[in-house]
């Protein structure tokens, strides 16, 4: 239904800016893996931004949802409580990536998926979240400039702590809109 669409898009716009600070906060701890893992990205990328969003942003969108929160996730529930089914799937999302400073802000886009699925009873809200997620990231590789003009703090290296604070407030009151909507949605059985 709308709500589970919006509830999932509003969600996912929230959680974007707060993984951001985290995989900043990550980063940090962790520069080596931040370093393989724009190597990977820029191998990827071509001068083609519609082949980027093809392979990047809808391709992982449907393909990583059907196995996440279709075969996994579903699978899980038939034998496990909810809580347990959603969070092993998170954490398998987050692992699946393969890199440190992924790890935490991809199971939290994991966990908020799965919870996506379980409220709405439904894959499709959970592709279009996975699909906005992954496209806010070509966006802002193939047009650095223009986004850096809307969101400045995105072109720093480095995200000073007001910035931080600021962006995981924004973040959370979008995604807490978000889980109000979802919540109205009916569970899945």
């Amino acid at each position: 239904n709308a709500a589970g669409f919006l509830g999932g898009a509003l969600l996912i716009s929230g959680l974007y800016p707060v993984n951001i600070v985290l995989a900043g906060w990550l980063t940090r701890l962790f520069p080596e893996s931040a370093g393989h893992v724009e190597t990977a990205f820029s191998g990827i990328l071509g001068d083609n931004v519609w082949a980027a969003f093809l392979v990047i942003a809808l391709a992982p969108a449907v393909c990583e949802e059907m196995l996440f929160r279709g075969l996994i996730l579903h699978s899980l529930k038939a034998r496990y409580k909810a809580v347990w089914a959603i969070a092993v799937t998170a954490a398998l999302f987050g692992a699946y990536h393969m890199s440190l400073v992924k790890f935490i802000p991809t199971g939290l886009l994991g966990l908020a998926l799965c919870y996506v699925v379980w409220r709405t009873g439904s894959i499709y809200p959970a592709m279009l979240m996975h699909f906005l997620n992954n496209a806010c990231s070509v966006i802002a590789a193939y047009f650095p400039e223009q986004v850096g003009r809307v969101f400045p703090v995105l072109l720093q290296d480095t995200v000073t702590f007001p910035d931080g604070m600021l962006l995981l407030g924004a973040g959370l009151v979008l995604a807490g809109i978000g889980g109000v909507l979802l919540k109205r949605c009916r569970k899945s059985v």
